[in-house]
């Protein structure tokens, strides 16, 4: 007697497939479960890399962040805030801070707010130079990181650009400085000058010149257009061995012509600067 056995074959619900390249992919490195997939997760990972430096799928799961400002000046102040869930929810994130983009400097910690996963960070210009002196000519663009850890360890982050300022001016110790006119900080910062500063000069408001066979700095001032006036600017005049040396923002080495009717100092490749009124 002859058995016939017959199979009824199923149709297999794509959920089905979808389950078992999943398992594949488990089991077998560089094993998805169909090519669509492979595109979307592909996507997806490019995304999250924009946005993250490492993608964990265990980490924390930073769902917004962002700052309340994108640049700032002195006595200013900005807040980041972030909203972070975690896969095995949201009581398991601890927390997080903000630190620079080499993670050596840490500006602050994360405080949690009233709505659960919620986060913010108020930094004012000041606690930014506390954490790294401020000191720029023109301005200084940084990139802070929030890092957000799970009770594991595992950790999520998140970058945003912030710009230091001060209109156009100088930060000399977290201090905004006008280079051009500030005596302590003449040129440079720290450069201190004992008289005026005038665009960033620390001696006269006149630019060095080739010392002639015989002149004045009221025969000087004049021929351009202003008056020789020492009062409030030092010695009428300075005198230099050389260009690169009158042309230093700290100068030194010279020497001083205390009138503006006696003779400047003339010799071999001598420089010098005239205290002229416009």
């Amino acid at each position: 007697m002859l058995l016939l056995l017959t199979m009824t074959r199923r149709p297999v619900s794509s959920r089905s497939w979808w389950l078992a390249g999943a398992v594949a992919s488990a089991l077998v490195p560089g094993c998805s479960a169909d090519p669509d997939s492979r595109a979307d997760a592909h996507a997806e990972t490019a995304d999250a890399s924009s946005a993250d430096a490492f993608v964990d799928p265990a980490a924390p799961i930073v769902l917004s962040f962002g700052a309340s400002a994108t640049a700032i000046t002195e006595g200013q102040s900005v807040t980041f805030s972030a909203v972070v869930t975690d896969p095995d929810g949201v009581d398991d994130v601890v927390g997080g801070a903000l630190l620079s983009l080499d993670e050596v400097t840490t500006y602050g910690a994360f405080a949690t707010a009233a709505d659960e996963g919620a986060y913010s960070l108020a930094l004012s210009w000041r606690d930014l130079d506390a954490a790294t002196p401020i000191d720029f000519d023109l301005e200084e663009n940084l990139t802070l990181v929030a890092v957000f850890f799970d009770q594991a360890g595992h950790r999520a982050e998140r970058s945003a650009p912030l710009r230091l300022h001060c209109d156009g001016d100088a930060a000399c110790d977290g201090v905004c400085t006008d280079l051009q006119r500030d005596p302590d900080s003449c040129g440079a910062c720290g450069m201190q000058c004992g008289e005026p500063c005038d665009l960033g000069r620390c001696h006269g408001r006149a630019p060095c010149f080739a010392v002639p066979a015989s002149t004045t700095c009221s025969a000087h001032c004049a021929a351009l257009g202003g008056a020789c006036m020492p009062t409030g600017c030092g010695p009428a005049a300075l005198v230099y061995a050389a260009e690169d040396e009158c042309l230093a923002s700290a100068p030194v080495g010279y020497v001083a012509i205390e009138a503006c009717d006696a003779e400047v100092w003339s010799g071999s490749d001598a420089w010098a600067t005239c205290c002229c009124t416009p």
